[in-house]
């Protein structure tokens, strides 16, 4: 699982997983391995909540949580409103 690219991981735009890319953040492993201060630090236009949501993505991929993303229409689109809905498997 962790040796996947960020590619799969369907919560991010391709403009965050080009960032990533760019930041030498190839995999799930590599991305789960930073902290958001880390990514604000090295990725430019990546603040708090961008940081939060790639790191969100990544966990949300580890952890095996079902996810709906609804994109909310606002100025800034590459920012999605996420809502996260989780799947129990045998009680």
């Amino acid at each position: 699982m962790l040796e996947k690219p960020i590619d799969v991981l369907s919560l991010l735009t391709e403009w965050q997983k080009g960032k990533l890319k760019n930041a030498g953040i190839y995999t799930i492993e590599d991305l789960h391995l930073k902290t958001e201060e880390n990514l604000i630090e090295s990725i430019y236009n990546v603040g708090p909540a961008r940081a939060r949501i790639m790191k969100n993505a990544a966990y949300c991929r580890i952890i095996g949580i079902s996810i709906r993303i609804k994109c909310n229409k606002c100025v800034n689109q590459d920012v999605p409103y996420i809502a996260l809905t989780q799947t129990l498997n045998g009680g």
